[in-house]
């Protein structure tokens, strides 16, 4: 049976998510149309992973969306905390709860997305 993280967000783009038995704070991007159902595996991980379009490095990086370069990673979990922004399209986690997932991530997984702005369905791997 595969893992399940369900993602919550409000119309600012804070919101929850939901993985072994633990609801904690995420952030992600207001407006952005997340797939609602979709699935990943432990390869889609890397500890460390360079994003060419922002210059940085994302901590903890779980490739959600390879269409779209979204990643879950490490980085501020509210508005407040971002600068008074929401992300640039990634969901980040603060460091304790990303490590948690991370590791935990180990099988294929599923991930459900819910947000109150318009979306769409697609139950695809990377949504290619």
């Amino acid at each position: 049976m595969a893992l399940l993280i369900k993602i919550r967000f409000r119309e600012n783009g804070e919101g929850s998510i939901t993985f072994n038995g633990k609801t904690h704070n995420c952030l992600g991007q207001k407006g952005r149309n997340y797939p609602k159902d979709i699935t990943i595996y432990p390869s889609d991980k890397k500890l460390k992973y360079w994003s060419k379009e922002f210059n940085v490095w994302l901590e903890y990086a779980i490739l959600i969306w390879g269409q779209k370069g979204i990643y879950i990673h490490w980085g501020a979990d509210n508005i407040a905390s971002n600068g008074n922004s929401d992300s640039a399209g990634c969901i980040h986690l603060e460091k304790p709860q990303i490590e948690e997932l991370f590791n935990w991530l180990n099988s294929r997984t599923r991930i459900t997305i819910e947000h109150p702005w318009e979306g769409f369905t697609c139950t695809s791997h990377y949504l290619t």
